[in-house]
């Protein structure tokens, strides 16, 4: 009897694969293992071994991962000796994945001038310390000049993220890749939003300095009529140096996006450009537009206010400390809801630094 067709695929399909798996031997030189292939099978068991320990909340086997992750950051020159909070290090390869996704939820973040791996305070420069030029004379001697630093530190500051899970979707993510993903995506998404918050209005004391706090003077004009208009933007724009400018992102709330959305030019053209291409951000005036909604769209007399600012992101230091730690436990109704929190630990510094790379438009409301 012959055979069935699908038994002919079958067939077909070991042909096929006996065929790659003998192209790629052949591709290497004899008697030399595929490093990358190992490196990535050795990963993946690691990860998966990672959240297998998570979900049954084994301690002795995260303690053993936990020095296998230690030596892939201390290979990586990553701080890894405090531990005051507690937790397990999360794998190279999961906080990548973190950092990944908090990079896509935070286009502010993507701007800023980012120092990694701090292992304590770090001194920034500021407007009464920068660097200054002289013209010299043939043959004599140029004034020194040169940054001092010391005016405003950069101090890292705990945030703490809480996800909670069923001990079943735990359990699946040490076999699936995608639940891991989405693990990885809402512990990003929980501590972004809270980054998010305090690079707008954190006060430097329990979290980092906000664009928006005492830190900086800014330069401020205010809306001139009743909406806005096209030359309140014109003239927001301009008050940034052309050093600044050139650099130069509109930051706004929602309802001040709005408002930006519904101008038009001297000519009636709308001055806001969809950014309709992937990867492609909207623009105003050629410049990114960026939403953050911890603006307040509340201000004003009329708590119908907002505010739209214009800012050179890179004179925003944003610093990161020890690898990320993650650690789990259960409250409240967590027992009777077969659930458990995971908390992952990172810590975080952020500061503004010269008050010129800095302007907002105030009072800003559509008409």
């Amino acid at each position: 009897m012959g055979l069935t067709i699908k038994q002919l695929a079958a067939e077909k399909a070991k042909e096929i694969k006996a065929e790659a798996e003998k192209a790629s031997k052949a591709a290497l030189p004899a008697g030399e293992p595929n490093i990358t292939k190992d490196k990535d099978v050795k990963q993946r068991e690691q990860v998966s071994a990672f959240y297998k320990a998570l979900a049954e909340k084994d301690r002795h086997a995260m303690h053993n991962i936990n020095k296998e992750i230690a030596d892939e950051y201390a290979k990586k020159g990553q701080n890894v000796t405090t531990a005051a909070d507690g937790g397990y290090l999360v794998p190279t390869t999961v906080a990548e994945s973190i950092l990944q996704k908090r990079r896509e939820l935070s286009e502010f973040r993507r701007l800023t001038t980012t120092i990694e791996n701090l292992k304590g305070k770090y001194d920034l420069p500021t407007e009464d310390t920068k660097p200054t030029a002289h013209w010299v004379a043939e043959g004599a001697k140029p004034t020194e000049s040169k940054s001092t630093f010391g005016q405003k530190q950069l101090v890292l500051h705990k945030i703490a993220g809480l996800v909670n899970f069923t001990y079943e979707s735990l359990q699946d993510t040490a076999s699936n890749p995608s639940l891991q993903k989405l693990v990885e995506d809402q512990l990003a998404f929980v501590i972004t939003t809270e980054e998010n918050a305090a690079i707008v209005n954190g006060n430097g004391t329990t979290q980092p300095f906000g664009f928006r706090s005492a830190d900086i003077t800014p330069a401020s004009v205010a809306q001139a009529g009743a909406g806005l208009e096209y030359t309140d933007i014109t003239k927001l724009r301009r008050t940034l140096s052309t050093a600044y400018r050139k650099f130069g992102v509109f930051v706004t709330s929602s309802a001040g996006a709005e408002a930006l959305e519904n101008i038009r030019d001297l000519q009636d053209r709308p001055i806001w450009r969809e950014g309709l291409a992937g990867g492609n951000p909207t623009t105003v005036l050629t410049r990114p537009v960026i939403e953050m909604d911890e603006i307040p769209s509340d201000l004003g007399a009329g708590t119908d206010k907002t505010e739209i600012w214009f800012l050179d992101p890179s004179f925003y230091y944003l610093g990161t400390g020890e690898a990320m730690r993650i650690d789990w436990g259960t409250s409240d109704d967590d027992f009777s809801r077969d659930q458990i929190k995971l908390r992952l630990i990172d810590r975080i510094g952020g500061r503004p630094t010269f008050g010129e790379a800095f302007a907002k438009l105030t009072g800003v409301k559509s008409s």
